[in-house]
């Protein structure tokens, strides 16, 4: 069987309505990123893409090339629930042990009260629910925090936090899925 440490799903959705059209470049390159270093150790990841419709950018069985980032395109409106719906379709069916989902976004949702009804269940699911919102600039820690407070921007997710460009994107999703498998390791001793 998966070490149970590294037996991963985790679902990346990806906001890619117009307003994200700056930044959109720099997120395509370090989703690239996040799904090879996920690739690398074994977690069945699915990327997803957002805007009024969902595609799929990455299936779990596909792997992300070598030196290949696929470029997305920003367009359309921010609607958050068809998209956390078909990724709850995707951690429904999985047989891994931990399930992650991390959504970033750059505004509010059009249909934020029905995301957050899906968020709330994958939470009592047992899904690790993240979200990092993208403010297009840096901010200090204090700030992060209080910021991503407001049921607004968290939208009931378990780790929130502003990211100011696809870097910092990055290392959220790597601290989640580590502060994940460090929670099994503890949970092993307990």
């Amino acid at each position: 069987g998966h070490n149970d440490v590294n037996d991963l799903e985790v679902v990346l959705l990806i906001d890619t309505s117009g307003s994200m059209s700056g930044n959109i470049e720099d997120v395509s390159r370090f989703t690239w990123a996040v799904k090879r270093a996920l690739d690398s150790i074994d977690a069945s990841t699915t990327v997803l893409t957002y805007d009024f419709e969902v595609e799929v950018l990455f299936t779990a069985d596909q792997k992300a090339t070598r030196n290949e980032y696929t470029a997305m395109k920003a367009k359309g409106g921010t609607s958050g629930s068809d998209a956390l719906t078909t990724a709850k379709r995707v951690l429904d069916v999985s047989k891994r042990t931990h399930k992650i989902i991390i959504t970033m976004t750059d505004g509010s949702w059009h249909d934020s009260l029905e995301s957050e009804k899906i968020i709330r269940q994958l939470n009592k699911d047992g899904c690790h629910t993240a979200l990092a919102y993208l403010s297009g600039y840096k901010m200090e820690e204090e700030r992060k925090k209080a910021y991503t407070r407001s049921q607004q921007i968290n939208h009931c997710c378990q780790t929130a936090t502003v990211v100011a460009d696809g870097k910092e994107l990055a290392e959220f999703a790597s601290n989640v899925v580590k502060n994940v498998m460090k929670e099994t390791i503890k949970g092993k001793r307990g």
